[in-house]
C-alpha cells in the first residue's frame, strides 16, 4: 500500500503542485508564453514520465539517483536555454521561462524524491497520539480501518446490524 500511496504522492501530488507552481511563477514572471513553430511534447506528460522513472529509481534504492536528477533538471534547463534565435527574438522572455522551467523541474523532482522515500519507508509520520514513529503504510491501515468501523456504526444507527454484532466485529477489525 505505501507503493500506492508513494506513487500517487509523485505522480499526482506532485503533478498538480507542479503546475500550480509554475502557472503562479509565470504569471508573476513572463505574462505571456514563448510559442514554437514546432511540435512539442505536452509538459505534463514529460512530467509524469519523469517523476515515475525517478520515483522508481529511488524506491529500488538504485545508487546515483541524486546525480542523475540534476542531470536530468539541466539537461531540461540546457536545452530550453538554448532555443532558436528566433524564438528568442519573437520572446523576450524566453530567459525567464527558461528558469522557470528548470524550478519546475526541481519541484517535480521533489515530488519524485518523496514518493520514492515514502514508498521505501524512509519517509514515516509522527502522530500526536502514537508514541513514536508511524509509517505511511500504518497511517493508510489506520484510515481504513476508521473508514470501516464508521460504516459498521452507521449500519448500527441504521438497525441493520445489532450492537453485539457490532461490538464483535469491532473487536474483528482491532484485532482484539
Amino acid at each position: 500500500m505505501t507503493w500506492v500511496f508513494g506513487f500517487l504522492l509523485a505522480t499526482v501530488v506532485g503533478g498538480v503542485a507542479t503546475h500550480l507552481f509554475l502557472s503562479t511563477l509565470r504569471k508573476n514572471i513572463a505574462p505571456t508564453q514563448a510559442t514554437l513553430d514546432r511540435p512539442r511534447v505536452p509538459g505534463w506528460i514529460t512530467g509524469i514520465v519523469e517523476r515515475s522513472f525517478f520515483f522508481l529509481l529511488i524506491a529500488f534504492n538504485i545508487s546515483g539517483v541524486p546525480t542523475a536528477m540534476v542531470g536530468w533538471i539541466a539537461i531540461k534547463l540546457a536545452t530550453n536555454w538554448n532555443r532558436p534565435l528566433s524564438i528568442k527574438e519573437k520572446e523576450p522572455s524566453a530567459k525567464a521561462l527558461a528558469i522557470s522551467a528548470a524550478l519546475a523541474g526541481i519541484v517535480s523532482m521533489t515530488f519524485a524524491l518523496l514518493g520514492g522515500l515514502v514508498s521505501t519507508g524512509q519517509i514515516s509520520y509522527r502522530s500526536p497520539y502514537v508514541s513514536g514513529t508511524v509509517s505511511a503504510k500504518t497511517v493508510v491501515k489506520a484510515a481504513v480501518i476508521a473508514d470501516e468501523l464508521r460504516i459498521l456504526k452507521n449500519l448500527t444507527d441504521e438497525g441493520v446490524i445489532t450492537s453485539v454484532e457490532y461490538e464483535h466485529m469491532k473487536k474483528e477489525l482491532l484485532g482484539f
